[in-house]
């Protein structure tokens, strides 16, 4: 079944990014943030540390980050250790907030 797992993207419409976006003040870079050879750039969406994550936020986030995939940790979670440079990587806490953003 495609869009279905960790690493899958979450299917939003760009009017839901939008919104997204200047709520929590990341910038749609789209395309062009992925033309550092399938790299991510987690600078950009440090401010999300302390939100509560969702997977429309962190969608949002990968596409500004400029990563492939995203995926979010919870606590106890297991998973794989390899690194990816296009992926986007949420820490969360037992609430579900963001702790840590980093990519590989």
């Amino acid at each position: 079944m495609q869009g279905v797992g960790a690493d899958a993207p979450a299917q939003v419409g760009q009017d839901g990014f939008a919104a997204m976006a200047d709520e929590h003040g990341l910038e749609d870079h789209g395309d062009e943030a992925g033309a550092e050879a399938d790299g991510c750039n987690a600078e950009p969406v440090q401010n999300l540390v302390g939100e509560l994550y969702t997977p429309e936020l962190g969608e949002q986030a990968r596409v500004t980050a400029g990563a492939r995939v995203e995926r979010a940790l919870r606590p106890g979670q297991i998973v794989t250790m390899e690194f990816r440079a296009d992926r986007l990587s949420f820490t969360l806490d037992e609430k579900g907030r963001i702790s840590q953003v980093n990519c590989g």
